[in-house]
């Protein structure tokens, strides 16, 4: 039961028979005590609605205040690098207890974003690469959906980008009506491509994979794969703020 419909229900409860025949209110039998005091006393609706919105308010500054200062510790220079690491785990794990929030699938796109900070290993990927790390000095991982037409495009780098592979499909939500985080997505790969030295090698690349939609905002965003978590930063934001050429 909702907080406010709790609180409401409770109001009706402690409010003696006898009482309300001497007020003079007509109350009408209800199952459901806050429709009772809300069409009996119609300013608690205000006052308990306001709560819950209060609170709304409240839970999404947490966990904004999360996603912010996770997108700046991951795109500037720390003093101490194993201090920012485990600063970004706690960050993460407080961006992965984030449900009930909006899920704007339009934000997934356009254009790639970047894999900056993984843990364990992401299984979005497994289906489509099996060698090499996503991230590392050298090489990077990026993943581009497209919101318009549904379409996947996933990339390794193994040598920068004188060798990288990239592999194509579609994803879909995996609930039609999905309208909160986390959500559920399935990724359906069905093609992939070696390219190397200007030359574009067919790759028999196939295979599926689930991952939910942990957070997501305009920059920033989480995804979770059986226990794995990849944080990705949108690469417009990275091109805009000079940090990549």
């Amino acid at each position: 039961m909702p907080a406010a419909a709790a609180a409401a229900a409770a109001v009706v409860a402690v409010v003696p028979q006898h009482l309300r025949r001497i007020t003079g209110i007509h109350i009408t039998p209800t199952s459901r005590g806050s429709a009772v005091v809300v069409t009996a006393l119609p300013g608690l609706g205000k006052l308990f609605g306001g709560a819950g919105r209060n609170k709304d308010r409240q839970k999404r500054a947490k966990y904004t205040a999360a996603a912010e200062e996770l997108l700046q510790l991951l795109t500037t220079q720390q003093a101490s690098q194993q201090a920012a690491n485990a600063r970004a785990n706690e960050l993460v794990e407080v961006l992965l207890t984030c449900e009930g929030l909006p899920f704007q699938e339009q934000l997934l796109g356009p254009g790639p974003w970047l894999v900056f900070f993984t843990k364990g290993s992401p299984q979005l990927w497994k289906a489509t690469f099996s060698a090499g790390k996503l991230l590392n000095a050298s090489n990077a991982a990026s993943q581009d959906l497209d919101p318009g037409s549904r379409a996947v495009v996933n990339r390794a780098e193994y040598f920068g980008r004188r060798l990288y592979v990239t592999a194509s499909g579609t994803y879909e939500p995996l609930d039609d009506d999905a309208s909160s985080l986390p959500a559920a997505i399935q990724a359906n790969i069905s093609s992939g491509l070696l390219h190397v030295l200007g030359l574009d090698i067919p790759l028999p690349i196939k295979g599926t994979g689930q991952f939910e939609v942990v957070w997501l905002d305009t920059n920033l965003r989480v995804f979770r794969s059986s226990g794995a978590v990849s944080v990705q930063i949108r690469q417009q934001y990275l091109a805009d703020a000079g940090l990549i050429g």
